[in-house]
């Protein structure tokens, strides 16, 4: 197409149209480098009229868009006809222009545009990254920043300062893998993984390793920034140095766990209460108080026993006023409904300002230890009693002995009531006699020492025993007594001497506890596989409470002094022990007081025919020929006493106070019998008894203990040291009598 045909200039009219129309700047310049055509979008980005433009040259112009780095592109592109870009800034009016050259036949076509406000908005942005940098390595916490596709872009300067490592082109794995503590990279990047695909926040807490290898905790916080389309397009996250909080908190769930275990290792009750205790922690009651759940209002009633709250709340005031630590023992309402002893103990945990910030306590049950104490006190006051007791029984018989004894002493005394003193004296020994061997029986019976010498026994010849024992108990206090056998025989397996004084004990306390003139019913049935044995009085009766510890040690009920008839209290406890040795049963009823007693004894029945039982007749005291005795004891009236009883019954007696004595006294006379007394002061009597056996002329001399230790273990070790009899003081003269008579025959 020509270029002066109509169609060419038509297609000219069309770009010249179309030029108008954009929002660019278009010049034309000629060989000649003049203007042949400026749109009008050119001459307002510039500031000119277009008109100003056509047929000048490009010196004569001056617009902003002349600038030297403008003029330089464009001679290039028309010197070497190649197109050309530039970024022009113009000085004056601040304005930045994107120009593009090209060469065209003739000449160049010169476009630009205003980018100012790109060139501003891309300015104020990288002064944006740069101050965000600026800031980003002047916080103490590591920042970094990660492309959606994984990339990691930027790390502050924080993180090659703790790991000496600077990073460049990695991903999140690749940090997990080299830095992250082997323990928690599985947990990390399940976290990432979990974040990435729900597009949410990311938070984890992990160890990364430092340049000197050691490892701290680490706090990681990371949110997307989306684009205009919702897309993430970058992740922007922080890693925050928590290390000392981490370890506090990890010492501090340790510390409750061992404070657990420890609160569920122990029976007691741990609980937690507020500066006031008006709030309580949830507390384990242990099944000893109430259970609670949470933390909750206080209500001291619902634990602590009615009588024992104003001391409870005293003592609460006390250590909250003085932030002391608060003991206490009381009582307390436990779970069951009863009520039991407790032993409650809380210090105060105080805050930095020195204020009470809770209090933690534990509850010991000491129910069992309190109960122990009152039974222990309760001995304890009857143990006191029994003594009180004791004496008074000791001094009664006394009391008549020295007057005898002094009675005794006079002159003008006639042979009829020295006969009547001596009959005194013999009675009131007898008596002392019995309250020790009682006591001594109770000793032996507790620690199991007494063997029963078991045979089959009919009941009716214990009976009559027994009762021929009391009665001049019951005599003296005018006393009827009914002794009642049932139809059926009635045997038992038991030792005779012993059961003879279980029926004797019952009968003597119903006597002492009736008044005179009273009624005792003594009562034998054979039912069954059990025999029977009842002793009912009308006396003074029993409380509830004396029924209760009847046969209890040292137990004795309240006598007032116009009816107290002796004894210390122990033999309804013997009965207790011989009557369970024999395989029994006793208890005791009484419907109050003044209204009687009853008390039953059960043994098991021999359902046997009737034992040919042995005859045990007494074996009267046969004279015999005077022997040769040597009385040894350290207690001169003693050894005297015994002496001459000895040569009144027809004996040679010597004497002597000491042991040494004794042997030269053993070496230089020949002796038959020596009763020794134990407790001799420079040897005692059992090495007494060795020498003299090892001395050929005693060696098969009767040697025989005298002695006030009367214990099964003391006779084992007198016959082991070589006596042939152990008696006990005083001595009974009907049975020693009996072993001198056989001595001597």
């Amino acid at each position: 197409m020509q270029r002066n045909s109509p169609g060419f200039q038509q297609l000219e009219h069309h770009a010249v149209d179309i030029l108008e129309t954009i929002s660019d700047g278009v010049l034309a310049l000629d060989t000649d480098w003049k203007f042949s055509y400026a749109n009008q979008q050119a001459g307002q980005i510039v500031g000119l009229d277009r008109a100003q433009f056509i047929g000048k040259s490009f010196r004569e112009i001056q617009f902003g868009l002349k600038t030297d780095a403008f003029e330089a592109a464009c001679r290039h592109a028309m010197d070497e006809r190649a197109a050309a870009e530039v970024t022009a800034h113009d000085p004056v009016q601040g304005k930045w222009y994107e120009v593009r050259i090209s060469p065209v036949t003739p000449g160049l076509f010169v476009v630009f545009r205003d980018v100012s406000a790109h060139v501003t908005s891309a300015k104020a942005l990288r002064e944006s990254e740069h101050h965000l940098r600026l800031l980003a390595d002047a916080i103490p916490q590591i920042v970094w920043i990660v492309e959606a596709s994984g990339q990691a872009v930027y790390f502050n300067r924080q993180w090659q300062a703790y790991t000496g490592v600077a990073i460049d082109a990695t991903t999140p794995a690749d940090v997990a893998d080299e830095f992250v503590h082997p323990e928690d990279r599985l947990p990390t990047m399940l976290a990432w993984n979990a974040a990435y695909e729900r597009g949410g926040a990311f938070r984890v807490e992990h160890r990364i390793r430092s340049s000197s290898g050691e490892y701290r905790w680490f706090l990681v916080l990371a949110e997307p920034y989306r684009n205009a389309k919702g897309e993430i397009q970058r992740w922007f996250g922080t890693s925050t140095d928590i290390h000392e909080q981490k370890m506090a908190k990890i010492a501090l769930t340790e510390s409750e766990l061992r404070f657990r275990a420890l609160v569920n290792a122990t029976s007691d009750v741990v609980y937690r209460m507020s500066p006031d205790w008006k709030y309580m922690h949830q507390l384990d009651g242990r099944g000893f108080l109430k259970t609670t759940t949470g933390w909750g209002e206080y209500h001291i009633q619902e634990y602590v026993y009615p009588d024992d709250l104003e001391l409870a709340r005293t003592a609460i005031a006390e250590a909250i006023r003085n932030k002391a630590i608060f003991a206490l023992e009381h009582r307390v309402l436990r779970v069951d409904g009863s009520h039991g002893w407790t032993y409650s103990r809380a210090v105060p945990i105080l805050d930095a300002d020195g204020g009470i910030h809770e209090w933690v306590g534990m509850a010991s049950d000491i129910t069992a230890r309190k109960r122990i104490e009152e039974q222990l006190l309760e001995a304890n006051n009857r143990k006191d009693e029994f003594l009180a007791m004791l004496a008074h029984e000791l001094r009664n018989p006394l009391a008549p002995i020295k007057a005898a004894a002094q009675l005794l002493q006079l002159r003008s005394v006639s042979e009829e009531r020295i006969l009547a003193t001596s009959q005194i004296i013999d009675r009131q020994v007898a008596h002392m006699t019995n309250l020790v061997d009682e006591l001594l029986d109770v000793s032996r019976v507790s620690k199991n020492l007494i063997k029963l010498d078991r045979v089959p026994l009919d009941i009716r010849h214990v009976v009559h025993d027994a009762v021929e024992q009391v009665t001049p108990l019951i005599k003296s206090l005018q006393h009827h007594l009914e002794v009642h056998f049932g139809p059926q025989a009635a045997f038992v397996a038991g030792d005779k001497k012993r059961l003879v004084q279980t029926i004797a004990n019952l009968l003597g306390n119903a006597a002492k506890f009736t008044r005179a003139g009273g009624k005792i019913a003594l009562r034998i049935d054979a039912a069954g596989e059990q025999v029977v044995i009842e002793v009912i009085d009308n006396g003074i009766g029993m409380t509830a409470e004396t029924r209760e510890h009847a046969f209890d040690l040292f137990s004795q009920a309240e006598r007032s002094a116009d009816r107290s008839q002796g004894g210390l209290g122990l033999g309804l406890s013997l009965v207790k022990s011989l009557v369970e040795r024999h395989g029994g049963t006793v208890g005791c009823d009484s419907k109050g007081l003044g209204q009687g007693s009853r008390f039953t004894v059960s043994l098991p029945r021999l359902l046997a025919g009737a034992p040919a039982e042995e005859q045990q007749g007494q074996v009267s005291r046969l004279p015999a020929p005077g022997l040769r005795i040597m009385v040894v004891d350290d207690n001169r009236d003693a050894a005297e006493t015994l002496a001459m009883m000895l040569e009144a019954m027809g004996h040679e007696v010597a004497v002597e106070y000491g042991a040494q004595q004794a042997l030269d006294r053993a070496a230089r006379t020949p002796l038959q019998v020596c009763l020794l007394d134990i407790g001799l002061p420079e040897m005692d009597g059992n090495e007494l008894a060795r020498r003299l056996r090892a001395r050929p002329e005693t060696a098969r001399a009767l040697l025989i203990a005298v002695t006030g230790y009367g214990q099964e273990s003391d006779r084992a070790r007198s016959l082991q040291a070589g006596f042939d009899h152990h008696l006990v003081k005083p001595v009974d003269l009907d049975k020693l009598g009996l072993i001198l008579s056989e001595a001597g025959r």
